[in-house]
């Protein structure tokens, strides 16, 4: 029996988190299942590739939170960031242009509470992340979650992949949701219990969100967002292309 507990209150966790989000499935491929032949989804970890049936699948679940923390406490969160990745999938042009994001845009005049309820959704997939392989989360992320003002070494940051815009340019079918590794400091992993810092980063296909605990973001990848603006600043990188492989992308997109 799985007795793992819930790390936002410590009850059992007695539900099912994805490790993605179904609604990005949803948003970034479309609700048909299962996903077979040209469009078959593929999950990788640790080197094999796990064929996906659907956004149900089992390998995207994981017991890391109870019932009433996932299905009603939380609840507002989720509405905040499926709310804030349409509009990221509605108005990719607009935002690739501008290079940033006003939250008035997607939660109107409750920008406010809205930007700060997608932040606690970020804080709830980092939380979840770090539980799921068995990290200490900071206590000052669990109680931010009942605060509409909190202090916290957490800082979020969001920039786009520019060899994904490239990629769209080919072919617009592709795309991709992930999760990167976690990054910890070593005299925690050496078997203190006292967590310096934390680095991670997940992905909407060419969004790229960066979590920073007690770590100084980068400044290419973004402004520092902790629940406090009205807007977004995007910053921005290429992958591991080489410049070869991006020059004949470049060739291709003409």
């Amino acid at each position: 029996m799985d007795c793992k507990k819930c790390w936002i209150c410590g009850n059992i966790a007695d539900s099912k988190e994805h490790g993605i989000k179904k609604s990005n499935f949803k948003t970034l491929f479309g609700t048909t299942g299962p996903y077979k032949g040209e469009s078959e989804l593929c999950l990788v970890r640790e080197n094999k590739i796990l064929p996906l049936q659907s956004a149900d699948s089992k390998y995207l679940k994981f017991n890391v939170l109870c019932q009433n923390c996932n299905n009603a406490k939380t609840q507002p969160f989720d509405k905040a960031y499926e709310k804030f990745i349409t509009y990221v999938a509605t108005h990719q042009e607009e935002i690739l242009h501008k290079r940033f994001i006003d939250f008035s845009d997607i939660y109107s005049e409750n920008w406010e509470e809205g930007q700060r309820n997608l932040y606690k959704y970020l804080v709830k997939s980092f939380g979840s992340r770090l539980t799921r392989f068995n990290h200490p989360i900071p206590q000052d992320m669990i109680d931010l979650l009942d605060k509409t003002s909190f202090e916290t070494g957490l800082r979020i940051t969001f920039a786009v992949n520019e060899d994904k815009i490239a990629f769209d340019k080919i072919d617009k079918s592709i795309g991709g949701l992930g999760n990167g590794d976690i990054d910890v400091n070593q005299s925690y992993i050496d078997g203190t219990n006292n967590v310096l810092f934390y680095t991670y980063n997940e992905f909407y296909h060419w969004l790229y969100i960066y979590y920073w605990y007690n770590f100084q973001p980068d400044g290419n990848l973004g402004s520092i967002w902790i629940a406090d603006n009205q807007f977004i600043y995007l910053g921005s990188f290429f992958s591991s292309l080489s410049d070869k492989q991006r020059e004949e992308f470049r060739l291709k997109a003409k």
